[in-house]
């Protein structure tokens, strides 16, 4: 196994964004691609870079995408809040930029476009339930399935899921003060609603951040936890895999 790992460069509505791809070289065969999505700090970070990687030694191609653009990336939570609201505020602003690197992701000859997924840390597992919420999908490729670790849950005003094609799995913190149980309570109707396929995992004694090596502010709720973090690996590993078995 030889992971190599690009750079690419793509745009959307005036800017640049800069996506991260990993994969496995000794591979012949176009194999599925999963895209990660970034927290609030922005694009380009090792942690996302990390899990591209990772995702490339099981076997996928791994895109770490970048919402913000033009190499922004917060380096502390108020900046993330300034950056994160546009996209939060306006979700068809940031359904676009995520179809942007959709498509950029099935341009590659690596990657087989009829099976793709997406995954996310808290602001991107907000991005990996949007791109469920959206349906997207064209006459050549569609979203399997998405993963949201700590992520928000709510959806837009007006954007709530009708019906959803993507099966969806979301991993929470039971002790997440940021995500608070009328949001989870609302997640859980939506869902259900839109008649998904869909998982809710809630790790007891976990908050906010839980997958983050760096997350160690529990006066805010926000912490590491790394039992939670295998688990949570663990349960994505076999998602993907369910995902992506033979049909």
């Amino acid at each position: 196994m030889a992971i190599q790992t690009q750079s690419i460069n793509y745009a959307d509505a005036g800017a640049t964004l800069y996506g991260y791809l990993a994969w496995d070289d000794n591979a012949t065969a176009s194999r599925p691609g999963v895209l990660v999505c970034h927290d609030g700090l922005g694009g380009g970070g090792k942690f996302e870079r990390g899990r591209a990687e990772a995702l490339a030694e099981m076997g996928y191609v791994g895109f770490a995408l970048d919402v913000y653009g033009d190499k922004q990336r917060a380096t502390n939570a108020e900046q993330a809040y300034q950056l994160m609201s546009p996209f939060t505020t306006d979700r068809a602003m940031l359904r676009q930029r995520l179809r942007a690197a959709i498509t950029t992701l099935v341009e590659l000859p690596t990657v087989d476009n009829t099976q793709l997924a997406a995954m996310g840390y808290c602001f991107g597992g907000l991005c990996a339930l949007e791109i469920a919420r959206a349906n997207f999908s064209t006459d050549e490729w569609q979203v399997k399935g998405v993963a949201s670790f700590h992520g928000s849950l709510s959806a837009g005003k007006g954007m709530a899921a009708d019906k959803l094609n993507s099966k969806v799995l979301a991993m929470h913190g039971w002790d997440d003060p940021i995500v608070p149980q009328r949001e989870l309570q609302a997640f859980t109707e939506e869902m259900t609603n839109a008649n998904a396929d869909w998982q809710l995992i809630a790790y007891g004694g976990a908050m906010h951040s839980f997958t983050n090596p760096l997350a160690n502010a529990p006066e805010q709720g926000i912490q590491y936890n790394a039992a939670v973090e295998q688990r949570s690996w663990q349960a994505l590993t076999h998602f993907l895999a369910e995902l992506f078995a033979a049909q």
